[in-house]
C-alpha cells in the first residue's frame, strides 16, 4: 500500500521542455510557503493532501495503473539481464535460439488467431515461454561446461597415463622416483574422471536440447494442423540437473530471472529481440 501512496504523491503530468512535473509535490511545497505567512495554510493543505492521498490511494483504478507501471518495469529489467545473458553465448548458440524463439511465435501466433478463452491462450504463451527459458539456461549450462576445467583432450591424457603405467612397471617401491611419478599417475587419472564427467554432463544438456527442440516442433505442428487447441503441456523433462552453481558467471542473473518468472510477471522467456540473438 505504500507504493500507491508514493506513487500519488509523486503525481505529474509531462510538460514539453520541462519533462515530468510532480504537481502533488509543489502544492504541498506551495501550501508549506504559503504557511510561514498565514498558518492556516498549513492546515487546510494537510487536510486536502491527507483526503487527495487516501482517495488515490485506495482507487481501484490508481492501484491497477501503478501495478502496470511496476510490471513493465520490471519485464524491461528482466529483458535486459536476459538479453545480457544471451549476448555472452557462442555464435552457434544464439542462432539456434533464435530459431526456437521464431517458432515460439508462431505457435502464440496460431494460437491468438483461433482465438480461444483468456485462460487457454495464456496458459499456452506460459508454457510456451518456459520452454524457451528452459532452453536458454541448457545453452547457458552447455558454455560454461565447455568453458570449465582443462582444456588437454581425453586421449592426451590418456597416452600420457598410459606411458607412466610403463614407466613404474620395472621400478622397486623403494625407487626415490616411483613417488613423484605415482603421483602424477593420481592427478592424471583424476582429470581424467573430471574429464568423463565433464563430456557425461554436456552430452545430458545436448540431450536435454534436443528434447525442448523436438517438443516445440511437436507443439508447432499439432497447432498447424489444428489450429490451436487445447492446453499445451508446461513439463519438460530434463536429465540435467540445472541446480545452483551450473552456470558460472550468468548465476545472479538467472537467479533473478528465475524469481520473476516465479512471481508471475512476464515471463524472461518470452519474445527476445531477434536482432540479439542473429
Amino acid at each position: 500500500m505504500l507504493r500507491y501512496f508514493n506513487a500519488a504523491f509523486w503525481l505529474g503530468v509531462d510538460v514539453p521542455v520541462l519533462g515530468r512535473v510532480p504537481l502533488n509535490f509543489i502544492a504541498v511545497l506551495g501550501a508549506g510557503v504559503l504557511g510561514y505567512y498565514q498558518h492556516a495554510f498549513w492546515f487546510l493543505g494537510l487536510g486536502v493532501e491527507t483526503a487527495y492521498l487516501f482517495s488515490l490511494a485506495f482507487s481501484t483504478r490508481f492501484q491497477h495503473v501503478v501495478d502496470s507501471r511496476s510490471v513493465v518495469f520490471s519485464q524491461k529489467e528482466a529483458d535486459q539481464k536476459r538479453e545480457a545473458i544471451v549476448h555472452q553465448l557462442p555464435v552457434d548458440s544464439r542462432l539456434h535460439l533464435a530459431t526456437l524463439s521464431r517458432k515460439a511465435e508462431q505457435i502464440d501466433a496460431i494460437y491468438k488467431v483461433q482465438d480461444p478463452d483468456e485462460f487457454t491462450l495464456g496458459s499456452n504463451r506460459e508454457a510456451v515461454q518456459q520452454m524457451v527459458w528452459t532452453y536458454v539456461k541448457l545453452l547457458v549450462a552447455r558454455h560454461t561446461l565447455a568453458s570449465a576445467g582443462a582444456t588437454e583432450p581425453g586421449q592426451v591424457i590418456m597416452q600420457r597415463i598410459a606411458a607412466i603405467e610403463v614407466e613404474l612397471q620395472p621400478m622397486p617401491e623403494s625407487d626415490p622416483m616411483r613417488a613423484p611419478k605415482v603421483a602424477t599417475l593420481d592427478g592424471l587419472k583424476d582429470r581424467l574422471a573430471k574429464l568423463r564427467q565433464k563430456e557425461k554432463a554436456i552430452a545430458d544438456v545436448d540431450g536435454d536440447l534436443l528434447r525442448v527442440e523436438s517438443q516445440v516442433d511437436a507443439i508447432l505442428d499439432d497447432a498447424t494442423k489444428s489450429g490451436g487447441s487445447g492446453l499445451i503441456p508446461k513439463e519438460v523433462s530434463l536429465v540435467s540437473q540445472l541446480s545452483p552453481g551450473t552456470f558460472g558467471e550468468s548465476e545472479l542473473a538467472v537467479a533473478d530471472l528465475e524469481q520473476s518468472f516465479a512471481k508471475g510477471q512476464d515471463k524472461p522467456a518470452g519474445k527476445p529481440p531477434l536482432s540479439q540473438l542473429q
